[in-house]
């Protein structure tokens, strides 16, 4: 394998729903499901990927994220809160983050092998690094993990769960922590990905089975780097705004990429028309199983 290593595979939508701010997807092996979200609408989607049959249902809110609990339910993250979802409506709240600060939403979230969901959080154009990383435990204890944050997004866990993956993206970084699972604790933050300007904003993000990092870069193409940062592959893409992937699948070698149609003109609409679109392809690689909340 090249250093770098450009793939064109076969990437292919699945169904016909175009977000408008695609985001968070999760594969559920129990129902061999695709969870994903379009935050601007509102939505939580669930795709089918043998026939592209995605239900949507909207909730009265801006979603962040979504991912399935341990007990059958979903951890959905609102605008200032997280809350448990059972697919028709609100069970409960779990935690409200950020009280009524506007300044600030709920972004990309996931849980750890523990069952621990972490949410992070954005702050709106030009606010500065007011937002945070929290870690939502399972008894419900809510704390702030990372201050300073502008825009919380990818997380991703090494296979031997002794390192976390967190990107800031306005740093253009991913970064990686010592953590110890049993409490949560994260140490000697590092940095092992740095991403050049001009060449997209590093988003959403997964750790294969091999313990490489996947990350889709919002304005360019999806990379793929080793744990100690060497970039591998390059992921050609017919969208320019990537925005998170996951692995899925029974065997879980399917890639899914989330995309996102917002701040398009018409022409680039016309050059994208898979804008938006949840894509999936075949990498050649295998992924880990998504950790569920209380897991």
């Amino acid at each position: 394998m090249s250093a770098a290593e450009r793939l064109r595979l076969d990437v292919a939508p699945v169904g016909d729903e175009r977000a408008v701010l695609g985001e968070g997807p999760a594969w559920d092996a129990a129902r061999g499901r695709l969870w994903w979200v379009d935050i601007e609408r509102g939505l939580v989607l669930q795709s089918d990927p043998a026939d592209g049959a995605t239900r949507a249902v909207r909730l009265d809110d801006r979603v962040g994220a979504v991912v399935p609990a341990a007990d059958g339910t979903l951890v959905v993250a609102l605008r200032d809160r997280v809350v448990r979802w059972d697919g028709e409506r609100v069970v409960e709240t779990l935690a409200a983050i950020e009280g009524s600060d506007d300044r600030t939403r709920l972004n990309d979230g996931k849980c750890d092998p523990s069952g621990r969901f972490w949410i992070g959080t954005m702050a709106f154009a030009e606010q500065g690094q007011i937002a945070s990383l929290y870690a939502l435990e399972r008894d419900g204890t809510l704390r702030r993990a990372i201050t300073g944050v502008d825009v919380s997004n990818g997380l991703g866990w090494s296979p031997d769960r002794r390192t976390m993956y967190y990107v800031d993206s306005p740093t253009r970084r991913i970064d990686a922590f010592d953590v110890d699972l049993a409490d949560g604790t994260l140490r000697y933050r590092r940095t092992v990905v740095e991403i050049a300007a001009g060449e997209g904003l590093p988003d959403g993000m997964t750790v294969d089975a091999d313990g490489d990092l996947w990350v889709a870069l919002w304005g360019g193409d999806v990379r793929r780097y080793s744990p100690d940062g060497r970039l591998l592959q390059r992921l050609e893409l017919p969208v320019s705004q990537p925005t998170s992937l996951c692995f899925g699948g029974a065997a879980l070698d399917q890639l899914f990429v989330t995309s996102a149609s917002a701040g398009l003109d018409a022409a680039a609409r016309v050059r994208e028309p898979l804008a938006g679109a949840l894509l999936v392809c075949s990498p050649g690689a295998r992924g880990q199983p998504t950790d569920a909340y209380g897991g």
